[in-house]
């Protein structure tokens, strides 16, 4: 069942003939406007993966349980918070206040296993100290092995 894929997963993004791919916290979570489902993760805001994502958003994630593995290929969708000048440039639907940006953050973090945090107002300083970006993938294609 797609609602059990999360946690750690291998996050991928096409860039000039590459396809790096990484580990990622990411968990499945419904759009902040639409209501869809996408998996969502937390990047660096000045990380590689956000910059190529911002160019080519094409992606694919990919989750275990045990031997059943799901794939995910959509397109990724960057939320800068709001202390981010990019944020007013996003879609106008996904410009979040301060408190709607850190219950997305909260969020992501509890679908992608992370429970509840033991101190959220930390969490949600280091979030905006470290300029976090939510990345999130639409579930354009779905594939994998044993998924109910």
């Amino acid at each position: 069942m797609i609602d059990a894929a999360a946690g750690l997963a291998v996050f991928a993004g096409a860039t000039e003939g590459r396809v790096p791919a990484g580990l990622v916290n990411a968990g499945l979570i419904e759009h902040p406007a639409s209501g869809a489902p996408v998996f969502a993760h937390v990047a660096y805001g000045d990380s590689h993966r956000v910059a190529r994502l911002a160019k080519r958003p094409e992606c694919s994630i990919t989750v275990h349980d045990g031997r059943r593995w799901l794939t995910v290929e959509g397109r990724a969708e960057l939320v800068h918070g709001p202390w981010d000048e990019r944020s007013a440039a996003d879609a106008p639907e996904l410009r979040l206040g301060e408190d709607r940006y850190a219950e997305l953050l909260r969020t992501i973090y509890r679908a992608a296993g992370g429970g509840e945090h033991p101190d959220w107002p930390g969490f949600d300083a280091t979030m905006r100290t470290e300029r976090r970006v939510v990345v999130m993938a639409g579930l354009d294609r779905l594939y994998g092995i044993h998924w109910d």
